[in-house]
C-alpha cells in the first residue's frame, strides 16, 4: 500500500514538493459537466477551492467529502488527513471492496500498477480512455522506487 501511495505522489506532486499546490478542476465549477449533486454547495461556500485538487496526491476535494472528509479544501494538504481518504477511494473504486456497485464493470479490481494510475489520473480505469501519455510511466516509475525504497533494509545507528 505504501509503494501505491508513494507511487502516486510522483506524477502529482514529485514526491510531495509541490505538495501545496491545488488545481483547479474546471469540469466541477458551474457549467461544467460534474457541476451536479452536492457540488453547487461546496461550490458556494469554497469557491474554485472547493473543486479544486489538494495534497500530496491531489485528491479533488468534491471526492474526498464523499469519502467522508469533514474538514475544509486546504486540509487535504496534510497528509494525516488526506491519506485515509486516499485509501478509502482506492479500496472502494480500484481495488474492489465497494460491494454494492451499480454495475458489474464497477467491481473489476485493479490488477496492475498501471491501471491504478489510469483511476487515479481519470477516476475510472475500465473506461478504455488511456490517461495523459506522460501520466503512466511515471506511476510505473514512481512505483518501482518505492518498492526500491521499502525493500531495502534500514542503515544502522551506532
Amino acid at each position: 500500500a505504501r509503494a501505491v501511495l508513494a507511487a502516486i505522489t510522483w506524477p502529482e506532486t514529485r514526491w510531495g514538493q509541490r505538495i501545496k499546490a491545488s488545481l483547479s478542476e474546471k469540469a466541477y465549477k458551474p457549467g461544467g459537466p460534474y457541476f451536479i449533486k452536492h457540488v453547487p454547495s461546496i461550490y458556494e461556500t469554497y469557491g474554485d477551492a472547493g473543486v479544486s485538487s489538494w495534497g500530496a496526491w491531489q485528491m479533488l476535494y468534491v471526492v474526498a467529502v464523499e469519502m467522508g472528509c469533514h474538514g475544509d479544501p486546504w486540509d487535504l494538504v496534510n497528509p494525516g488527513t488526506a491519506a485515509p481518504l486516499v485509501v478509502a477511494l482506492l479500496n472502494r473504486r480500484c481495488f474492489n471492496v465497494w460491494k454494492d456497485a451499480p454495475t458489474p464493470e464497477l467491481v473489476k479490481p485493479a490488477d496492475t500498477i498501471e491501471e491504478v494510475g489510469d483511476f487515479w489520473n481519470s477516476g475510472n480505469f475500465r473506461d478504455n480512455r488511456p490517461p495523459l501519455a506522460k501520466y503512466l510511466p511515471e506511476i510505473v516509475e514512481g512505483y518501482e522506487q518505492a518498492l526500491d525504497f521499502y525493500s531495502a533494509p534500514l542503515a544502522a545507528t551506532t
